[in-house]
């Protein structure tokens, strides 16, 4: 739900509530950027997420570099996991694509009207099953198409699906990132 690490907006930008995290920046706790456009990190409060207050602006400062976030996790390789999180573009203009063991390039958009506040009730929920392949796996949410302003994503979560060849008796565990 990007609400761990250091929301400090030292960047320059007027809004006391977005704040441009560049590559290298380890700002954002387990997250890494990509692209030297970075993302806006958004500190709008509970009305304006699915989860917490804060949410992650995808394009970080306008196009034509595309951004991405990825963070890698522990899983079980050949074991069945469940990806969900809520995006939102405020325009179809916006695009990305997620991808983590066997879900490759997945494209989404988000949903809801013209972006106004409060922002929360114009999220569309995602939710896709993936198989791990390898003992660690990255998620990652990469840009495909943008006007700079999105898309944006929040309450990404991932969790273990029963059954796989886990014992019966490991419970399920829960990723939350």
């Amino acid at each position: 739900s990007f609400e761990l690490g250091e929301f400090n907006n030292i960047d320059g930008d007027p809004r006391p509530e977005v704040m441009l995290v560049t590559p290298g920046m380890p700002n954002i706790f387990g997250w890494t950027i990509v692209g030297e456009q970075g993302v806006h990190w958004l500190d709008y409060g509970p009305a304006n997420t699915t989860d917490g207050g804060r949410s992650l602006d995808l394009q970080g400062n306008n196009p034509p570099v595309l951004s991405s976030v990825s963070t890698t996790f522990s899983t079980q390789s050949g074991s069945s996991y469940r990806l969900s999180f809520d995006a939102f573009t405020g325009n179809v203009l916006n695009s990305a694509t997620v991808s983590v063991g066997s879900l490759i390039g997945q494209a989404f958009t988000g949903g809801g009207p013209a972006p106004t506040f409060p922002f929360a009730s114009h999220f569309a929920h995602y939710t896709y099953r993936f198989d791990a392949t390898d003992s660690l796996s990255t998620l990652l949410f990469q840009v495909s198409s943008s006007d700079g302003f999105g898309p944006v994503i929040d309450n990404v979560v991932v969790t273990a699906e029963p059954g796989g060849p886990r014992a019966a008796s490991e419970p399920d565990t829960y990723l939350l990132l």
